[in-house]
């Protein structure tokens, strides 16, 4: 992360030579010193790092794929939302293997299925808010994921957050406010930062839906590997039919576009979420969730990497905020309580995300 910070900084004074080589720099100090410790932890921080560039660059791609078209619309977000499910639907297809045998109950399936709506909307609205307003801003307001998941308990389950999780959400309101009244970044053409702000907090609503329905359904008894493909296929179905009631269609684009959905498929999807899911059998929830909120960053040096976006002052000290805010109200969340509640047990399970 301090590499990353500092990368910026002298990426905005020196330009992008200098940049990298403080990224290089910074990485490489990290790794010496990792390298006096075990080869495990080696290894684990490796493919947590690998993980978190793979899939900060989602939002890299789905900009990427923004700009091969003349005048994307709603319909052309949708087509990119529905391609990537169905990519991944296809490569997950051996993860079926024992669903039948299983058994599992309607009530169970039921919380996967919702979920899947979840993950529609959430894929959906964050996509659809990168042609809006800054690469900051998006994944900083959709990475408030963990909170909207934590009062969607409360409200739905009646499982109270603890104070620390309200202080938490205390802070992530008012970077969120401050994102909000920053202007659109450099090199943006025809952004409403009004308007990509709010669908990317109404994907993430979206997404805290999604985990936290994820959450009750292993709860309930269906596997982790079950629940992503019932998951992905209830979104798949949602998603399919959306762009041709739009007219976008899924013929007629150029390659590039084509390939940047094999991308979002193959980097954010596949290399990211399995370095997270392989990192999960040696590191706890709540510190893979703070290490994904690191995506703001990544996704930002990344972004100003591609297309020369730099953001404003607003822009950068409400994504600090907010991101501490989250990080604050997830961690509370893990904490060991007398009685066990469903919210204590409610994992980011950020490695489910797509």
């Amino acid at each position: 992360m301090v590499a990353c910070s500092i990368a910026v900084a002298t990426a905005k004074k020196y330009g992008l030579t200098i940049s990298i080589g403080a990224l290089s720099w910074g990485m490489a100090v990290f790794f010496t010193l990792y390298s006096t410790m075990s080869i495990k932890i080696c290894k684990v921080t490796f493919l947590l790092l690998a993980g978190l560039v793979a899939y900060s660059s989602g939002a890299i791609f789905t900009r990427l794929a923004t700009t091969t078209v003349e005048d994307p619309q709603v319909g052309f977000s949708l087509f990119l939302s529905a391609s990537r499910l169905v990519i991944a639907s296809l490569v997950a297809i051996p993860a079926w293997k024992g669903f039948r045998k299983a058994k599992y109950s309607s009530q169970s399936l039921k919380y996967s299925v919702f979920a899947g709506l979840g993950l529609a909307g959430y894929l959906a609205t964050w996509m659809l808010s990168l042609s809006y307003t800054s690469i900051a801003a998006s994944t900083a307001l959709v990475n408030t994921h963990p909170v909207w998941a934590i009062f969607l308990a409360w409200w739905w389950f009646r499982d109270k957050p603890r104070r620390a999780a309200l202080v938490g959400t205390g802070f992530a309101l008012a970077g969120s406010l401050i994102i909000s009244l920053g202007g659109p970044a450099q090199s943006m053409v025809g952004a409403n930062p009004w308007l990509g702000n709010g669908l990317a907090l109404v994907g993430a609503l979206s997404n805290g839906l999604y985990i936290l329905l994820g959450h009750y359904a292993q709860k309930n008894g269906v596997k982790l590997q079950h629940h992503i493909v019932v998951a992905y296929a209830a979104a798949a179905v949602v998603l399919l039919p959306l762009p041709l009631w739009l007219h976008a269609g899924y013929g007629g684009y150029p390659k590039i576009t084509y390939g940047c959905v094999l991308l979002l498929a193959l980097i954010p999807q596949l290399l990211g979420h399995g370095c997270f899911n392989w990192a999960l059998g040696w590191v706890k929830p709540q510190v893979l969730s703070v290490v994904i909120l690191g995506e703001p960053m990544v996704a930002s040096l990344l972004g100003y990497w591609t297309f020369g976006e730099v953001q404003g002052i607003e822009v950068v000290v409400g994504a600090v905020i907010l991101l501490f805010g989250v990080a604050i109200a997830t961690i509370s969340q893990h904490q060991p309580r007398s009685t066990a509640t469903a919210t204590q047990r409610l994992e980011p399970v950020s490695s489910q995300l797509s």
